[in-house]
C-alpha cells in the first residue's frame, strides 16, 4: 500500500488506517470503541470499504 494512495482517502479513513497500523490484534469492536465519538454506522461503513478496497486486510481465525 502506497502512502500516496492513503493520502487520497478522506481524513477519517486515514485515521482508521493509522490506528490499525499502530495497534496489534485490532477487531471491528476495538475500532468502534476507539472512534466512539463518531457515528457508529459511518465507522462500520468506512472499515468495510477499506477492507473491500484492500487498504485493510482480513484474517480468518
Amino acid at each position: 500500500m502506497m502512502e500516496k494512495e492513503i493520502k487520497k482517502l478522506g481524513p477519517m479513513s486515514q485515521k482508521i488506517i493509522k490506528f490499525v497500523k499502530n495497534t496489534k490484534e485490532v477487531t471491528i469492536g476495538i475500532i468502534l470503541q476507539y472512534f466512539n465519538r463518531w457515528p457508529r454506522e459511518e465507522i462500520i461503513s468506512l472499515v468495510f470499504a477499506l477492507v473491500e478496497d484492500h487498504y485493510l486486510l482480513t484474517k480468518r481465525i
